[in-house]
């Protein structure tokens, strides 16, 4: 009873409201009318003013030979008044009159107005203070329409059929006392009326199709297309007002209603027919706000509709056809035929801002509605049929992108979604279980969206721009073929993927093998091999593994590096640059990341064999200076790596990544890292685009070999039987010429060839070096040990002394020497 009576007040208050804004707005007009007539009266005395000095006489005799005569002229002062004036009264007979879509046309002599230049709030503000009474009488009449069949259903005073028909009844009152009101005097007011009485009739029809089943859907859908279109029509005559309150104020209509969640294919295809008479409008005004307007609320209703089953099989279809609204609507572009390409493609077209506010609100929409599609697909059961019915709005935007180049960046994005859901269930859960069926429709569906791919992209190839075309068409279907191997998991026994990615390859490779260098270009060739080349890469990573998989890889760098040499393709250097690094990424993590069988010499023939692979293409890359450098030092990394793994695999039988450390292992890294250090350094002084690189890279490699020349000698000190246990006790034929012997010669090489500015530190640290293993020698000459917790001998301590004699008697004549 509370709720009755706070409703009432509710409507009493919206009556007295109306009633007083009505006076209001009538005595407003009032005064208008009176200021324009008093405007048009001094209008006509100006005018005949300025007419009775339009011919001034001459006031001084012509003479007959001059060539020259007197034009009767305005003066400036009067035709400035004149024209002041004119718009003046323009101006506030524009104000008493309603506002309409049409233009009217100005007369010639009146200069053009000078565009715009306020941003969108202050003009918002601004239509709000000037029309805030004709916004909130409309909202008061709409309510009053909505909560009357509201009202009304809850309290079940009348009939069914009689509380729709009083709501029609009601409606159709307000549409024709506002056009007669607006042929007797025009005024904005009359929007609102007339917008109150399209949502009644739109709440009307409705609560008659789903509450009640008084009207099939056929008969409900045409009647609601012929109020939008009514409403669309009063809307010209009316002013935007209408517009907002009738078109855009009809999606909310459903809410206000009511009514289960059976209804809601109804309620989709009711806001298709409302988008539609909402973009029927934009081909007689360009507002910015309705075009976006029409786009909330079919995302809105979208939104609410995602987790209702009902819909679930129409989802897709309603988001295609609101597409094809959106875009052939309001250019009556009915088969999408508007043909807007450049006649030469550039990448950077795909990050340009478009043209026009037009182009920018149509991109805006379609990209909306691809996140809108993607998760609307995301809802559907894995590899279900429902699959099937996204694929028209893929289609759609595929051939409008073909024609219009402003959607051009939105198809990889597409791509990149589909092939996401594609491997949706590796991403959610690793051990995700498919049953036998699901499989076969995951397979299906993969295999129609390739075949959709492909054969849009050559159609719009044909179009033109197929250097953005061409990729699609040649890697749609390796992608789709990938994800159906990662969801499989394995091999299946029906279908061998490395085979068909294998079949792919080979074909690609055919198409341009057989055509030649004369029947693409250049950037079409690199294309057609670059897809033949990942082709066999997926085939040979399907069908190998571990390390012959790396070695299968590396010999891409020959066949690129041929291609590139004989169809003079330097394109191509993009890709041998992409597979350098995989194989050099590959060789230098997979060891830590995966487990290989130590009865395989692996490292022998995949490192060893990168590293052939890697020279071969440099010296077939001679004519190309950037990718030669680049090859060369793919090599120079790969051969240290083979080097590394070589010696390991002897040092552990075989078991390169073994967890252990012995001081053998240390010497010789201290020498390997240290003499791949000063080749990095001599390869930086002939290199010019990778001289950074390769400096980099050695002063590691540097670090790296005194890294280990510090655990040995820190060891040593502490002798620890970790390294005197691994010294022979022969004399001269023991370790310690590789442990601290080897050593000394590298740091002499580095302080003569490496750095200038590390010469002199490195040659104070070379014969600290020397000092050290001459005086670990006499240690193991008597002692047959490098132990330092073994007892001297007086022999031992008169060595030392003769010893560190003579090299302090060479150190001074050595200095004489330099310096004299």
């Amino acid at each position: 009873m509370g709720f009755l009576i706070l409703l009432s007040l509710l409507l009493t208050l919206g009556v007295v409201l109306g009633i007083v804004f009505g006076w209001l707005a009538w005595f407003k007009v009032q005064s208008l009318e009176q200021r324009v007539k008093d405007l048009q009266q001094q209008v006509l005395k100006l005018q005949s003013k300025v007419l009775s000095q339009a011919v001034v006489p001459p006031t001084t005799p012509i003479a007959a030979s001059s060539p020259t005569t007197v034009v009767p002229a305005i003066t400036p002062e009067a035709a400035v008044a004149a024209r002041k004036a004119a718009e003046a009264a323009n101006a506030v007979s524009d104000s008493s009159r309603s506002a309409t879509f049409k233009q009217v046309p100005r007369p010639a002599a009146t200069p053009p107005r000078p565009a715009p230049t306020d941003t969108l709030l202050p003009k918002l503000l601004s239509h709000a203070t000037e029309n805030w009474m004709v916004w909130l009488g409309g909202i008061c009449v709409s309510l009053a329409g909505i909560f009357l069949v509201r009202y009304s259903i809850q309290q079940g005073l009348i009939a069914p059929a009689v509380r729709i028909a009083l709501g029609v009844v009601m409606g159709l009152a307000l549409h024709v006392a506002a056009e007669w009101l607006r042929r007797r005097r025009p005024h904005a007011a009359l929007a609102a009326l007339a917008g109150g009485g399209s949502l009644t009739l739109f709440a009307a029809i409705l609560s008659g199709l789903h509450l009640y089943g008084l009207l099939n859907p056929t008969v409900s859908f045409v009647l609601l297309a012929l109020i939008a279109l009514i409403t669309m029509w009063q809307s010209l005559l009316h002013g935007p007002v209408l517009a907002a309150l009738g078109l855009l104020g009809a999606y909310l209509v459903p809410a206000f209603v009511g009514g289960d969640g059976s209804g809601a294919n109804i309620a989709l295809t009711y806001v298709l027919i409302i988008s539609g008479a909402g973009l029927l409008l934009l081909q007689y005004v360009e507002r910015s706000w309705l075009r976006y307007g029409v786009l909330a609320g079919a995302a809105l209703w979208w939104l609410l509709t995602l987790s209702n089953d009902v819909v679930t099989a129409t989802r897709a279809l309603y988001l295609t056809v609101f597409a094809w609204l959106w875009l052939a609507i309001p250019t009556r572009d009915w088969f999408l035929q508007n043909d807007a390409r450049p006649q030469e493609f550039r990448w950077q077209q795909l990050r340009a801002a478009p043209a026009t506010n037009e182009e920018r609100a149509n991109v805006h929409g379609i990209g909306l509605l691809v996140l809108l599609w993607f998760f609307s697909l995301l809802q559907e059961p894995f590899a279900s049929t429902l699959y099937y019915t996204y694929l028209p709005f893929v289609a759609l935007l595929l051939w409008v992108a073909g024609k219009q180049s402003v959607y051009l960046a939105l198809v990889p994005v597409l791509w990149l979604l589909e092939l996401v859901v594609c491997l949706l269930p590796v991403i959610i859960k690793s051990d995700y279980a498919l049953a036998a069926a699901e499989f076969e429709s995951y397979y299906w569906f993969a295999f129609v969206s390739t075949l959709l791919w492909i054969v849009m992209s050559l159609l719009n190839m044909r179009r033109g721009l197929w250097p953005f075309w061409l990729p699609l068409t040649l890697f749609a279907a390796p992608a789709f073929l990938v994800t159906a191997y990662i969801v499989s998991a394995a091999p299946s026994g029906v279908l061998n993927w490395p085979s068909l990615a294998a079949l792919l390859g080979g074909i690609y490779w055919a198409i341009v093998a057989t055509r030649g260098k004369q029947g693409y270009p250049p950037l079409a060739q690199a294309w057609l091999y670059s897809a033949a080349h990942v082709a066999y890469a997926i085939a040979v990573a399907m069908y190998f593994r571990d390390a012959s998989l790396t070695l299968a890889l590396a010999v891409q760098m020959i066949s690129l590096a041929w291609l590139i040499r004989r169809y003079e393709l330097p394109l191509l250097g993009w890709l041998l640059k992409i597979v350098v690094a995989c194989v050099i990424g590959r060789l230098t993590l997979n060891p830590w990341l995966a487990t290989y069988a130590t009865d395989i010499h692996w490292s022998l023939w995949s490192c060893g064999g990168a590293t052939v692979c890697s020279w071969l293409a440099s010296r077939l890359l001679t004519s190309y200076p950037e990718l030669r450098s680049w090859t060369l030092g793919a090599m120079l990394h790969l051969f240290a790596l083979t080097v590394w793994s070589e010696l390991r695999w002897w040092l552990y039988d075989g078991n390169v990544m073994a967890h252990e450390f012995t001081a053998l292992e240390a010497g010789l890294n201290c020498g390997m890292f240290g003499s791949l250090a000063l080749v990095y350094y001599l390869r930086e002084k002939s290199s010019e685009r990778l001289a950074w690189l390769y400096r980099r890279y050695s002063l590691l490699l540097m670090v790296l070999s005194a890294g280990n020349y510090l655990v040995l000698l820190l060891a040593l000190l502490n002798s620890s039987p970790w390294l005197y246990l691994h010294v022979a006790p022969e004399f001269l034929l023991n370790s310690l010429w590789l442990y601290f012997g080897l050593p000394v010669v590298l740091a002499a090489l580095t302080a003569r060839y490496y750095l200038p500015q590390w010469h002199k530190p490195m040659q104070a640290v070379t014969a600290a070096m020397a000092f050290i293993f001459v005086t670990l020698q006499i240690r193991h000459f008597w002692q047959s040990s490098v132990n330092l917790q073994l007892q001297y001998t007086d022999a031992e301590l008169y060595t030392y002394s003769a010893i560190w004699l003579l090299l302090a008697v060479a150190a001074i004549l050595g200095g004489v020497w330099r310096t004299s």
